[in-house]
């Protein structure tokens, strides 16, 4: 999602992601999960490293790295509604 004009907007909270931990995207003990290919795999090692650095620029770089590549999106990305823990009840009316 680009946001192009200075606008306003309220999104709900399924449709907004943030970065994973970096333990989560690139762990160091070993591979025990799956990247599809080699360019995926160094997208994430370059996410770990930003997200090392920490500075608000490497952040946002990160995070248009990780918008770039939808083959990492499972590994780096969190829905902001899951990482606040936040369900949506849906109650039925009679």
């Amino acid at each position: 999602m680009v946001f192009t004009d200075e606008a306003e907007a309220v999104y709900p909270s399924d449709a907004l992601f943030k970065l994973k931990p970096k333990e989560e995207i690139y762990p160091t003990g070993g591979m025990d999960f799956a990247i599809p290919n080699l360019n995926s795999y160094k997208d994430l090692y370059k996410i770990s490293l930003l997200q090392q650095m920490g500075r608000s620029t490497d952040i946002w770089n990160a995070l248009q790295i990780a918008r770039e590549n939808p083959e990492i999106w499972k590994n780096s990305l969190v829905s902001v509604e899951e990482s606040l823990g936040l369900h949506h009840n849906q109650y039925i009316g009679r």
